[in-house]
This record gives structure tokens, sequence and C-alpha cells, in this order.
């Protein structure tokens, strides 16, 4: 009888995640269409290149291949954008269904996975990008599904063989994809550890590094685009935003990782003072350009999760430490990104660490909720 009640809440709380979700693709869709400008015309004029038989543009866009070989593959049966759209939207829907197998596998309640799916379903900033033909959807997706994979069953056909091959994917599409090695490398590390293989851990940790480096020098020179000194001497806060309001300086420094160097030496208060608004920029998620009641529904949605979300930390580095520091370091690696080079105007950089967010924060509601719950027992 219990049994037969349990699956039908589940299948209750499925039906009414599944049912929001549709409706607010829906309304998204509605609202604004499928955006095919911006950042889109690129990975459109890519594919176009690639069926016409070019070659990429610069040789950046062989870490967005895997995304432009998608529009080529839709591209090639005929109806490229709307192929697209809908290779996301159900691309969306499975990492939906991902995240709450893992929410369900790890806390062991349905109300947990319940209440964490709603959440990442009505938080519209995230959802938003699925009818962006941007790399923003189908990456995030990608990270959801690379989780359930480590920590969301027990299969070791997952963690061994599908994640590594999601972890490729990821890196080829978007060059932010590499920020997920240093996660995966301790995850990795961490494990053969605990198996007492010691060497061979030193030494995959060894080889990961010299990939990561490698990979990461070839990301930063594979674009005559790239200047990376240029949101420093201009104090971007937000990329392309100069502040108009600080003084030029008189040097000039070269757009590699050397001129980044020789900044930092000469103008440390001022590297620092960047990193900080930057920091700020990245995780408050509210601009100027809003109006004041979009900037207040941010704050009201995200920064409660914030604060439980550190909670969930806590908890999951007692009950699940490897899924924590997982969680942790990607959100570190990603934040230290934008704090070295600059945020994007559409909060576009935060949305892969989002689910990761939400994850830890809905483990967190449910811990303080115990307390409290038995507190006043």
């Amino acid at each position: 009888m219990n049994l037969k009640k349990l699956l039908s809440l589940k299948n209750n709380h499925v039906l009414i995640i599944l049912i929001t979700w549709a409706l607010v693709q829906t309304f998204l869709l509605y609202k604004y269409g499928i955006i095919t400008n911006n950042e889109a015309v690129k990975y459109i004029r890519e594919a176009n290149n690639f069926s016409a038989g070019k070659s990429f543009s610069e040789n950046k866009y062989i870490f967005y291949s895997v995304y432009i070989f998608v529009h080529v593959f839709f591209k090639w049966l005929g109806f490229e954008v709307t192929g697209v759209y809908l290779f996301q939207l159900l691309f969306n829907l499975l990492a939906l269904i991902c995240f709450y197998k893992t929410l369900l596998f790890i806390s062991k309640k349905i109300t947990v996975a319940f209440w964490g799916s709603l959440l990442l379903v009505i938080c519209f900033p995230w959802q938003y990008w699925t009818i962006c033909l941007y790399t923003e959807s189908f990456f995030c997706s990608l990270i959801i599904i690379l989780t359930y994979c480590l920590f969301g069953n027990n299969k070791p056909i997952c963690r061994y063989v599908f994640a590594p091959l999601l972890l490729i994917a990821l890196i080829f599409s978007r060059p932010t994809g590499i920020l997920l090695i240093p996660a995966s490398m301790l995850l990795t590390f961490h494990q053969l550890v605990a198996y007492k293989k010691k060497a061979l851990a030193f030494l995959f940790a060894t080889c990961v590094v010299v990939v990561f480096l490698s990979t990461f020098y070839y990301e930063m020179n594979s674009a005559a685009s790239y200047n990376f000194i240029k949101p420093f001497v201009e104090h971007n806060i937000i990329c392309d935003v100069a502040d108009s309001a600080f003084t030029s300086t008189n040097r000039i420094y070269s757009g590699n990782i050397g001129g980044v160097i020789s900044f930092i030496k000469d103008n440390p208060v001022t590297f620092g003072g960047l990193c900080i608004s930057r920091f700020i920029s990245f995780w408050s998620l509210t601009r100027s350009f809003y109006t004041s009641m979009h900037n207040w529904l941010l704050r009201l949605f995200f920064y409660p999760l914030y604060l439980f979300a550190i909670i969930g930390l806590i908890q999951q580095l007692n009950k699940h430490k490897q899924m924590a520091i997982f969680c942790l370091i990607t959100i570190i690696v990603f934040t230290l990104s934008v704090m070295l080079t600059c945020d994007e105007w559409s909060s576009r950089f935060i949305m892969p660490i989002l689910p990761l967010v939400i994850f830890l924060a809905v483990n967190g509601i449910f811990a303080t909720a115990g307390k409290f719950t038995r507190s006043n027992i």
C-alpha cells in the first residue's frame, strides 16, 4: 500500500514538473520566438562555411564545433533553425529528467527531487536560452547530464564511459568547457587515492594538468579577436563596456596573458577592484538597464537560493563529499574566469553553474526545514 502511494506521489510530481516545463517553454517561444541574431549569427555562418567545404573562419571555432555540427546536421535536413531549436528543447527536457533523477538518487526524497526540479523549470533566466540558437542551452544541458552520469546512478558505464565522452563534448561545445576539467580531475584523483592507488593518482593528475594547460594555451591563441588586456585597460565590468570614469594608463600592454600579468603587477589595487566588481556583477544578475521590478524579482528568486546553497554545500560535504567537491570547484572556477576577464551583459556566463546552485540550495532548504521541525517537536 505504501509503495503504491509512493509511486502515485512520484508520478504526480513528475506530471506537474512536465506540465510546468511545457508551459514555460511555450510561453518563452510565444513571447520571444526563436532567437537567431547576435551570437547565433556566428554559428549559422560557420555551419554554412563548413557545408560549403570551407574551414572555420578562426581556430577558436574548433571549441564550438560540436554545436556547429548540430547546425550542419539540421541544415542538411533542410530545417536548420527549427531543427536546432527542437534539438535544444529535447536536450533541455533530457537534462531536466537527469536533474530530477540525480536529486532523487542523492537525497532519496521525492519531495527534494520535485521542488529542486520545479525551481529549475521556473528559473526563467536559465530556461530562456532554450529559444536562443547560442551554445548556452546545449552546453548547460550537457553539464547536468554529466552530473547525472557522475552522481545520479551506480552504473559504471555512466561514470567511466559516458561521463568522459560528455566532458569531451563539453570541451568542444564551448571554450569554457575546459573549466570542467579541474573538478573532474580532482574527482578522479580523490577516488584513486581512496582506492589506495596514489602513484596512479599522481600520474593521472600530472597528465590532466599538462592536457589542461596545453588546451588552455591553444584556446587563448586560437583567435586574433581575443584581447585579454582589453577588459583591464578599459576597466570593463561588463564585456566591451568601457568605464568612462577611469583614467587611461600611459603604458601599453600586450593582449596576451603576459600583458595581463604585467598589468596586475603595475596596478594591484585596480586589479582587485575590478575582480570584486565583476564578482558582484556575476552573482547579482541585476543590471542598470533592467527595470527596478525586474532586478527585484531576480534578487528575490536567487539571493535566498545562494544562502541555502551554502547550507546545502556544508550538508553535502558530510553526506556526499565527491558531489559537493565537484559542485564547489566548478562554481569557483567559473566565477574566477569572469573575475579575470569580464561579465556578460545578459548574465550568460553564470548559466552553466545555476543548476548546481539550485541542486545545493534545495538540499539546504530541506536540511534547514528538517532542523527547524525537529527543534519544535
